[in-house]
């Protein structure tokens, strides 16, 4: 029998975080660095999305209204980590520098250990190299390729779910954040034929007989 390989399983993730509370006496910080003592409430995770690329199905997880006061994160994310243990490759917009280290933060805080290792791609790292898009943001490029714009979140939403654990802004925010994995998969689809480590499309009449990754 011919060796076979499956192909990757493909996770594209994205996740929204509350800013840090801190106490200020006031806006003029001596060397541009607010000290670390004066930090209150470290930032959590509000909410994430994600999903397979060969699926249409994006998951989905969000802090309660008590847990949003609470800024605790525990219970909605046991859930992704389990997604990303499952994943060969996982993917995101400025993932590797931010979604993937948060997210490292928390489980390494809850005690979660370490997902199986996984590779990554940062469509905004694939940007910057084979593109010369006039913004990286996904916001511009995917209004350059045709893709829908993302809901619209304001300071006053991250305000009302620190807070107060307001339920609509808590809605709002999961509607925004699978707006992103929904459209950011669209732009990694248009992306991938520049990605290693996968090939070029086969040429007509060629049977592609390995898959890309190894």
């Amino acid at each position: 029998m011919p060796f076979a390989r499956s192909m990757p399983k493909e996770l594209y993730l994205d996740i929204e975080t509350s800013p840090n509370m801190a106490f200020l006496w006031s806006l003029r910080v001596p060397g541009k660095f607010v000290n670390s003592d004066m930090i209150v409430r470290d930032w959590f995770v509000i909410s994430w999305a994600a999903s397979w690329i060969d699926e249409k199905e994006v998951h989905t997880g969000v802090v309660s209204p008590r847990d949003a006061k609470r800024w605790d994160d525990r219970k909605i994310l046991r859930p992704l980590w389990s997604l990303i243990d499952d994943a060969d490759i996982v993917i995101g917009h400025n993932s590797d520098r931010f979604d993937l280290k948060k997210l490292n933060t928390r489980f390494l805080l809850h005690d979660y250990g370490v997902p199986r290792k996984y590779r990554t791609i940062d469509t905004l790292k694939v940007s910057r190299k084979y593109f010369a898009f006039e913004s990286n943001r996904l916001e511009f490029i995917n209004s350059r390729i045709g893709n829908l714009p993302k809901y619209e979140m304001e300071l006053a939403d991250w305000i009302r779910i620190c807070l107060e654990g307001d339920q609509k802004t808590l809605d709002k925010m999961v509607r925004y954040n699978k707006g992103d994995v929904i459209e950011g998969k669209k732009a990694y689809l248009r992306m991938k034929d520049w990605v290693v480590p996968f090939p070029r499309r086969p040429r007509d009449g060629y049977k592609m007989t390995q898959p890309a990754f190894e």
